[in-house]
């Protein structure tokens, strides 16, 4: 099978980013591994075709005709730029089947790329987010139903966009759910499979040299992910643990702060004062190895969030065998049941999650070892050839139904 997909991220020399990049990282290399053909269209700053892994990567800038911005845009000025980007991905899609036969196209659901494709060939989209909610979930102060029924210009187009698609997937259930009650239309869920691969303890060197047990926070620097309720919960949980330090890992960012915007480095700064010498923030740890080792070595990871699609950091701590307390109903709880092989906690709820956590730490041992084993187990679920044959009969099923209506 020869299949494209279109992305706004991924991975390459074994850099981090974000989880749609990872889940696209990790597809491609079963593909390959499987005999597949793979061809990667994403953005970036400089136009070019290389190869990575046996992956033909098609580099190209799909808004190269705006100005470079870093804060919000005008709803106005997003769609002209998801417009600009739907255009620029599926005219590479072009570019490529003029050259070779091209049995399917994969795109994500962001940006509204798969609203001006080509019907010349099966077209997939996979969800990494619900774009209203995780829109919303972003804000300083989170109301879903302020944004799960939103009528704005971007949320319309992005809709428009992922219904033009042969066929839906998503990783989670919730997203399944979300995605049927507002579309009506019916999605696959075939879970993210998660590929382990070594580490790399030289980081721990540079960024825990006195070798202190650790509470673990990674991924996703952002309000969606409850930075704000965790933020100031971490005095509170380093006064009652001195002998742990709590690191903070992600790529620093910029969140909304009131009427203003800071680096979520500075939001951690403000608001963790009587702990500062046990708090460490690492900023962008790019190296998927060094990524591996913090999170083996972490003594317990919390992985708070306000809404989310099966997240690759809980899929990556639980395969780990690490104690995870995350969020229920927010997806998360489609691979953790609490208490039986991770922690579920309310939403943005700091004295639940405190409590939560002096819970975890007071299990004796063994407890916490078959805890951590049952994690280990749901993940063998997510295996890259359980998760393969999935795909293949989601691909192969789009295919037939796209000849059919030809």
């Amino acid at each position: 099978m020869n299949i494209i997909f279109l992305t706004h991220e991924f991975v390459q020399n074994n850099l981090t980013v974000g989880g749609a990049g990872n889940y696209l990282n990790n597809i491609t290399r079963i593909m390959i591994k499987n005999g597949h053909t793979v061809y990667v269209v994403v953005d970036s700053e400089k136009e070019g075709v290389s190869t990575y892994n046996g992956i033909y990567v098609h580099c190209i800038c799909a808004t190269k005709m705006f100005k470079k911005k870093t804060g919000p845009i005008s709803t106005f000025e997003k769609v002209i730029r998801n417009l600009a980007r739907s255009y620029a991905y599926n005219h590479e899609v072009k570019k490529i089947m003029d050259k070779t036969y091209i049995d399917l196209v994969q795109s994500v659901d962001e940006y509204s790329i798969p609203l001006l494709r080509s019907h010349k060939v099966p077209y997939v989209v996979r969800f990494s987010e619900y774009e209203p909610l995780w829109i919303g979930a972003s804000k300083e102060n989170y109301y879903p139903e302020d944004w799960i029924y939103s009528k704005r210009l971007d949320m319309i187009m992005w809709k428009k966009a992922y219904q033009k698609a042969d066929a839906l997937i998503s990783p989670s259930e919730l997203v399944k759910k979300l995605v049927a009650y507002q579309s009506g239309q019916n999605v696959e869920v075939v879970e993210s499979p998660v590929i382990i691969g070594e580490t790399d303890d030289d980081i721990l060197e540079r960024i825990n040299p006195d070798k202190k047990q650790y509470f673990l926070t990674f991924g996703a620097l952002t309000h969606r992910k409850s930075i704000k309720m965790l933020a100031g919960l971490i005095d509170k949980i380093l006064d009652r643990y001195p002998q742990m330090n709590y690191m903070v890992v992600g790529k620093d960012r910029k969140i909304a702060y009131g009427e203003d915007r800071i680096w979520a480095s500075e939001f951690f700064d403000m608001s963790v004062v009587c702990n500062k010498d046990r708090f460490v923030f690492v900023d962008g740890v790019s190296n998927r190895n060094q990524i591996f080792s913090i999170i083996k070595n972490a003594c317990l990871c919390i992985l708070p969030t306000r809404i989310d699609n099966l997240p690759n950091a809980v899929l990556e701590a639980m395969a780990f065998g690490k104690l995870v307390i995350s969020s229920d109903r927010t997806s998360v709880e489609q691979v953790i049941t609490d208490g039986y092989n991770g922690f579920l906690t309310k939403i943005d709820d700091a004295e639940e999650l405190y409590q939560k956590i002096n819970y975890v730490m007071k299990l004796p041992d063994m407890e916490k070892m078959l805890i951590g084993n049952r994690a280990i187990e749901r993940m063998k679920a997510l295996t890259p050839e359980k998760v393969y044959e999935k795909m293949m009969k989601v691909y192969k099923k789009s295919i037939q139904n796209f000849r059919g209506k030809q």
